[in-house]
């Protein structure tokens, strides 16, 4: 599980389920109207790309880029 109070991550599970909590913690906020579940998406949101001792810092230099025949220009895959 997400652990918002680990400041170095390096696998994508951790990711996935920060993602999953941000959006169910939404949803409970939405249908409950209770601030404690957008206090927590906040924070989920905050640790990840806000706080400066803890946020992600996407490199694009190894960044891939697919291209087809529908004119695709890349991936979400791509940011390191």
């Amino acid at each position: 599980m997400f652990n918002p109070d680990r400041l170095l991550v390096n696998d994508t599970g951790n990711f996935d389920a920060m993602a999953d909590a941000v959006f169910y913690n939404a949803i409970a906020w939405v249908l409950t109207g209770s601030s404690t579940y957008s206090a927590k998406a906040a924070g989920y949101v905050n640790t990840w790309f806000i706080d400066p001792e803890s946020y992600m810092t996407p490199n694009l230099e190894y960044a891939q880029m697919e291209r087809g025949p529908t004119g695709q220009i890349g991936t979400h895959t791509g940011l390191l």
